[in-house]
C-alpha cells in the first residue's frame, strides 16, 4: 500500500539522478503522483528530454504489475 513515504522515495531517486534539483512529489490517489522538478540541468533541454531524465530515475518504482507507482498524473520540469 503506497504511503507518503513513497513520495519521499520518489524525491530521493530524482535527487540522485538530477544534480542540484529542487523536487516535490505529491500523492494524488492510489499509486498516482504529481511531480515538480527544478534544476539547471534542464537548461537547453527540450521538455521531452527533461521528462525522460526524471522518468528514468523512477522507472524501477513503476516496473511490474504490482508496481509501487502506477502513474505520474503531472510532471513539471523547469530550469531553475
Amino acid at each position: 500500500m503506497p504511503t507518503m513515504d513513497m513520495s519521499r522515495e520518489i524525491e530521493a531517486k530524482i535527487r540522485d539522478a538530477v544534480a542540484g534539483c529542487e523536487v516535490s512529489a505529491r500523492m494524488n490517489g492510489d499509486r498516482h503522483y504529481s511531480i515538480t522538478v527544478k534544476s539547471s540541468v534542464f537548461a537547453g533541454q527540450t521538455m521531452l528530454q527533461s521528462h525522460r531524465l526524471v522518468m528514468s530515475a523512477i522507472k524501477g518504482l513503476m516496473d511490474g504489475d504490482d508496481a509501487q507507482v502506477h502513474a505520474i498524473d503531472s510532471l513539471k520540469t523547469s530550469a531553475g
